[in-house]
């Protein structure tokens, strides 16, 4: 059955080496002169939604087909040397024209990679997480253990121990004297009643002093006035006897 499937003419042709630009508008215009098309697939990026550079070509005719299979073949067309030829029924897959009729539409997967990424995450949803994480941890220890290497690391492990560990202490909820929060050993100095007349005798003495220099200050400097004064007038005087 499947000798006698092969052997019978397809109508499926594949076109290869397309240039840039020659999408399924141009495609479908081209080949049209040739005879009517059933169907028409380009291959396309689904990352970026470019073309790949090759179709399938599914013609209404068998003997159109192997027309255009035989003059396309090594047809140049915008400095691109085309490759045609028609697929053997056993070769063309059931899905081999999925979705020809509808538009190729571009889907934006970083911004669905980023959304995947930073979507909020359950309890149960990080728990998977860490337990993936630790698994693949584990599996590059043992690598690093058949290579002979001696490199030891904290890793996802240890700070999934760390977390159980807080989380069961906090879980306990026993109240005891270690839970009691310490008081400081260090006692503030209370002032005794001494030194606090000490401490107001000082201020009285920086009061009653202060004055007192500002006084002598006062008292010497009319004093140095005063004698300036007596000299000036001892030399009036000398001067003014004949």
């Amino acid at each position: 059955k499947a000798a006698a499937k092969a052997a019978k003419p397809s109508s499926v042709i594949y076109l290869g080496h397309l240039p840039h630009g020659f999408e399924e508008a141009e495609i479908r215009g081209f080949l049209n002169q040739f005879g009517s098309i059933r169907k028409l697939r380009l291959s396309r990026s689904k990352k970026t939604g470019n073309s790949r550079g090759y179709a399938f070509v599914q013609f209404v005719d068998k003997e159109v087909a192997a027309i255009v299979a035989e003059t396309m073949s090594g047809y140049f067309l915008m400095e691109k040397r085309l490759v045609c030829h028609i697929m053997p029924r056993d070769k063309c897959h059931p899905e081999l024209f999925a979705g020809h009729d509808s538009k190729f539409v571009k889907i934006d997967w970083h911004g669905l990679n980023r959304e995947q990424v930073n979507k909020p995450r359950t309890a149960e949803g990080m728990k998977k997480i860490t337990a993936r994480l630790v698994k693949r941890e584990a599996e590059k220890r043992k690598k690093l253990a058949a290579l002979g290497i001696d490199y030891d690391f904290p890793g996802y492990a240890a700070g999934d121990k760390r977390k159980r560990k807080t989380s069961k202490d906090e879980g306990d909820g026993k109240v005891g004297n270690d839970n009691v929060p310490k008081k400081s050993s260090k006692k503030k100095r209370k002032t005794s009643d001494a030194e606090k007349v000490d401490g107001t005798v000082e201020e009285e003495e920086i009061q009653v002093k202060t004055p007192k220099k500002s006084a002598a200050k006062r008292s010497a400097k009319t004093e140095v006035k005063k004698g300036k004064k007596k000299k000036s007038s001892k030399k009036k005087r000398r001067d003014s006897v004949p």
